[in-house]
């Protein structure tokens, strides 16, 4: 299955088998967007929300989250079966 929300991808769970992230393209905010205030990138792009997600989809194939200005990747990429 494929999914192009971090919301559908943790609903999906180990179904999900790809996830899309395009950056907006009117700077409006996106799934990557930071909303955790006690974060130093609140306001941004921050890879919080994208690792909880990545914990859930064990199965994950494809990620693509090019053009989405992340400083970092999250350590739960490494977690993903292939």
């Amino acid at each position: 299955a494929s999914a192009t929300q971090l919301v559908e991808a943790s609903r999906l769970g180990a179904q999900a088998q790809e996830l899309v992230l395009k950056p907006s393209s009117d700077g409006s905010p996106t799934d990557l967007t930071c909303v955790n205030m006690m974060c130093e990138h609140v306001g941004g792009p921050c890879i919080c929300k994208l690792a909880r997600c990545l914990s859930k989809t064990p199965n994950l194939k494809r990620l693509d989250i090019s053009g989405n200005k992340l400083g970092a990747l999250p350590e739960t990429l490494g977690d993903l079966s292939e």
